[in-house]
């Protein structure tokens, strides 16, 4: 008896039909718009998390990337690498606007000002030399793994037997 899984060899040909069927079923802008609102929502959440604890957890940053990356993933069903870059970015896009929303909130917070006019009012030019201020060298940490958690979850990976079995789908359907 043998307990391996039975490997279909497909032709090279209908491999490459199959991978062109599959990448017209991935989805760029819903994958880009689900990717972008998980980094706003989970930007606005590290930063409240940050305000009212009253310190950064660097551990947000990575769940921010894996959600990001899943949400990528979920809305596109990519498997191209560019799906992955697009989880990647998007995630540092979300710890870079979370670290400046906490900055925003604190400052709000220690001034009485509130939130809404600290961003209203925000010297914007200044904001590269306030991150830097602000940046301490275990962020560099973090804002790599949650990169990484964009890139690493932001695609699902495809395998013989995927492929295998969207050829007897496709196959079927003729």
């Amino acid at each position: 008896m043998n307990s391996t899984p039975e490997t279909t060899v497909i032709d090279p040909e209908d491999r490459e039909r199959v991978l062109m069927h599959m990448r017209s079923t991935q989805r760029l802008a819903p994958a880009i718009v689900a990717g972008a609102v998980a980094a706003v929502i989970g930007a606005a959440v590290w930063a409240a998390i940050a305000v009212f604890t009253k310190q950064e957890i660097g551990w947000i940053a990575i769940g921010l990337g894996f959600v990001v990356g899943m949400a990528v993933r979920f809305a596109g069903n990519g498997f191209e690498v560019r799906y992955a870059v697009i989880g990647a970015f998007l995630s540092l896009a979300g710890v870079v606007l979370g670290k400046f929303l906490a900055l925003c909130g604190a400052f709000a917070q220690m001034s009485g000002v509130p939130f809404s006019d600290i961003l209203q009012n925000f010297p914007y030019q200044e904001l590269p030399a306030i991150m830097r201020e602000s940046f301490q060298f275990i962020d560099l940490l973090f804002y790599a793994l949650s990169v990484w958690c964009g890139w690493k979850y932001a695609r699902r990976e495809i395998d013989d037997a995927e492929i295998a079995a969207a050829h007897r789908t496709l196959k079927s359907e003729r």
